[in-house]
């Protein structure tokens, strides 16, 4: 339709899903867990008159979308935004966020180029951690580290916890567990 329409000239195409499925992998199916292939999300951009096409696996978020959108439309970005635009990734090899936070039915991801994390929300107990570079199928749970779990939460979270509104989320996660809904 594009196409036809002499279109594709001037029109962004964004494509993209908000959760990746297990599939069997890890031998479990649906989406509700925090390995590679449930949080990874296929995200496709193109500008208007297309680009080469490349691969990025840079750490960035959903939360990143809107930012792009706004960066698209040439708009400002919002001061309180915590998302960074996608569109420098069409062009460079930028590796994106430096950590990416995920929480879901009281459980945290923690993602860094290296590591990841995943630990109980209220009690920062850690319940998965994996070496990404050594082991990208996530196949050793090396949660008995715990030098590097208390170095990965200390690092990353506590801050993260700082810039965050807890009665605000204390209370989006009451709303999850009561309704089972996740908006």
């Amino acid at each position: 339709m594009l196409r036809r329409r002499d279109w594709l000239s001037n029109t962004w195409i964004v494509f993209i899903f908000d959760h990746g499925e297990m599939l069997g992998d890890h031998a479990l199916w649906g989406k509700t867990v925090f390995y590679r292939q449930s949080v990874t999300v296929p995200c496709i951009l193109r500008p208007p008159g297309g680009i080469t096409g490349r691969v990025s696996n840079a750490l960035v978020e959903l939360i990143d979308v809107p930012a792009t959108l706004r960066d698209i439309a040439g708009a400002e970005p919002l001061d309180s935004a915590m998302g960074c635009s996608l569109c420098e990734h069409l062009t460079s090899d930028s590796t994106g966020k430096e950590a990416i936070v995920s929480d879901l039915f009281g459980q945290t991801m923690l993602r860094t180029r290296h590591h990841k994390l995943v630990f109980g929300t209220v009690d920062k107990r850690p319940h998965q951690l994996f070496d990404l570079e050594a082991d990208p199928d996530e196949r050793e749970n090396r949660v008995f580290d715990t030098r590097l779990a208390t170095e990965l939460l200390d690092r990353w979270m506590e801050p993260f916890d700082a810039l965050t509104d807890q009665t605000a989320f204390a209370r989006y996660r009451d709303y999850v567990k009561q309704s089972g809904s996740l908006n």
